[in-house]
């Protein structure tokens, strides 16, 4: 849950209240504020803006104001000019939804990239590299996603295993050991079934790599380590998950790609050796595709 939208949602005296409103009226203007500061704008006292933000689960003002900052600095960055959860018009030709589509796709990939910190990427490899089997738990709009990681990874002798039907999915935990890890797909980190998997996983040991939105949720303080996704959309108004989407696909790309290179010899041979034995082409008409192609030489 995005901290803007935390401070909407709590329960607080009048008092209270004015301070929250009055922080995210003035954000772009709070950085120059310290405590006495937004005090006296408040007509309150500092020990009142500190129990404010105390009820947010923050120690005082300092690290309130910081993390409050850090949020807007974020949602200020990209998607400008196009709204993720109505990135086109009834009026707009399909070239013209096409061109905004692609901008949107743009636009959530470089959003992500933002949110990729190197220590907690560094951690996830490792997690997957020192597992004997990975499994993934997420929704089912997200099976294709997963699906296409399982794919990938078993092409190069990793197993994967993944569990759409929310039924089973804690059984399938309980078959897990601490040599295994799991992966967590969830936009909100909130959802009762996110929770009751990752509490079971949690409890028996078991390394989590939690793919969800910024900001604090259940799924992030549970987690071994975190990688964030676009966090653009809202819950359900909106055209489709377009962002949110485009950003597990490249989670997944690079988690892949940075396992693949990890070992990466090994893994090429392995990759070429199963995509032969389990996938063979007889011929194909295009030329660009064909391995000879790639393999002749420069003539100067």
């Amino acid at each position: 849950m995005l901290l803007q939208q935390k401070m909407q949602e709590i329960e607080l005296s009048p008092t209270g209240r004015s301070i929250l409103d009055f922080i995210v009226d003035h954000q772009d203007q709070i950085s120059d504020y310290s405590l006495k500061d937004l005090a006296c704008a408040t007509f309150t006292s500092p020990s009142t803006v500190v129990r404010a933000v105390q009820r947010l689960g923050y120690k005082g003002w300092p690290d309130f104001k910081q993390e409050f900052l850090d949020e807007v600095e974020y949602l200020n960055k990209h998607f400008k000019h196009i709204d993720a959860n109505r990135p086109f018009e009834p009026t707009d030709n399909i070239m013209t939804i096409a061109g905004k589509i692609s901008q949107l796709a743009c636009e959530s990939i470089s959003d992500t990239m933002e949110l990729l910190h190197h220590d907690d990427l560094q951690k996830a490899v490792q997690i997957l590299k020192k597992s004997d089997n990975i499994s993934i738990f997420g929704i089912n709009l997200s099976m294709g996603i997963a699906e296409n990681f399982r794919y990938r990874m078993m092409r190069i002798g990793k197993r994967v295993t993944f569990m759409g039907h929310r039924s089973e999915e804690v059984f399938q935990a309980s078959m897990m050991t601490p040599k295994d890890c799991a992966i967590v797909l969830s936009y909100s980190g909130e959802t009762n079934w996110t929770r009751r998997v990752t509490k079971y996983l949690k409890s028996h040991g078991i390394p989590i790599i939690v793919i969800t939105t910024y900001g604090d949720n259940f799924l992030r303080r549970k987690a071994s380590c975190t990688l964030t996704i676009s966090t653009r959309e809202r819950l359900y108004s909106k055209i489709g998950s377009f962002t949110s989407d485009q950003s597990f696909w490249l989670i997944f790309d690079i988690l892949y790609a940075c396992y693949f290179a990890s070992d990466y010899q090994n893994n090429w041979d392995k990759r070429i050796k199963l995509s032969k034995d389990c996938e063979p082409i007889d011929s194909s008409e295009s030329e660009i595709i064909k391995e000879e192609f790639f393999r002749r030489p420069v003539v100067e």
